[in-house]
């Protein structure tokens, strides 16, 4: 890990400041280059490194966001005020809930299929049937769930409104946590925090009353083609047993696949796990018994 000088990581806060201007995030760079890296009488006489006079330069070309990972190698403070929003799934969970949308309602249908002892070419048009209408209504659900998520903000791709004070008259933190209701001491006690221990002190509810935040850039289109994508090859790789091979184990294969999959998607959370692999079970063996009871008494 490359470890900067204070008056290294100072110039950096003061540079992302300069970037954010007009936003509370200036403030915030700002306090917390001053309390944890307070000016040094020689460090005007002093030059960067190289490194970061390298970042000087490409900062404002890259963006802030597309610094972010070497920035936070770099050990920089402050950079929790990027994460995203909890209510936006990030694109490992779209991934997951749709790999987790896909595979039951396959298993079942192929599971009616085989219980009814359908004919084989019935059984592979259905997989590519199932496989075809889970992308589409996956990825026109994912599509439009994010995009009733998003803030109007948000879907028009615009910056952030931040409706505050003039920034002339808030005085830093301070001043934007009085404006905002805050006592003179409980302002002055949270502002404290915030400088000193940045990346731990900020809550949710603070950076939403700051608008710390940065609006983040959510591709609702791309996330619906992933989930479609993703739904459809978890529905062709379930009913790969039917589309390769005919015979009596069709049926406990893609119960295995299903059983495989179920294991990726809950993400070592064991209780999950279990609560998953019971449900998945007892969807195939249910929905067997019952196509066979179907053609048994029909």
């Amino acid at each position: 890990m490359v470890t900067l000088q204070p008056k290294d990581i100072r110039h950096l806060l003061v540079l992302l400041a300069d970037l954010e201007s007009g936003t509370t995030r200036q403030w915030w760079f700002l306090e917390i280059a001053a309390a944890q890296f307070p000016a040094d009488s020689n460090a005007g006489r002093s030059s960067p490194s190289r490194l970061v006079s390298l970042l000087t330069r490409m900062l404002p070309m890259l963006g802030i966001r597309n610094s972010l990972p070497v920035l936070t190698i770099l050990g920089i403070p402050g950079l929790s005020v990027y994460r995203p929003p909890r209510h936006l799934p990030d694109t490992l969970q779209t991934s997951l809930h749709a790999i987790d949308a896909a595979r039951l309602p396959c298993l079942a249908i192929l599971a009616l299929l085989t219980g009814m002892n359908s004919l084989l070419a019935t059984q592979q048009l259905a997989v590519w049937l199932i496989a075809l209408f889970t992308a589409i209504t996956l990825g026109w659900r994912t599509h439009w769930q994010l995009k009733a998520a998003l803030t109007p903000d948000q879907q028009a791709n615009q910056p952030v409104r931040e409706d505050l004070p003039d920034l002339e008259m808030t005085l830093g933190l301070t001043g934007l946590l009085a404006s905002h209701g805050y006592s003179l001491s409980e302002a002055q006690s949270l502002a404290t925090a915030l400088r000193t221990h940045p990346d731990t002190a900020l809550t949710e509810p603070l950076a939403n009353c700051l608008q710390l935040r940065p609006v983040p850039p959510v591709a609702t289109a791309a996330r619906g083609w992933l989930a479609a994508v993703l739904g459809m090859v978890c529905c062709i790789v379930i009913g790969l047993p039917f589309l390769i091979s005919q015979g009596k184990l069709q049926l406990p294969a893609a119960l295995l696949i299903n059983l495989l999959l179920c294991y990726a998607t809950t993400a070592g959370n064991q209780m999950k796990l279990v609560q998953r692999l019971i449900v998945t079970l007892l969807v195939a063996a249910g929905c067997y018994g019952f196509a066979w009871l179907l053609r048994s008494y029909s």
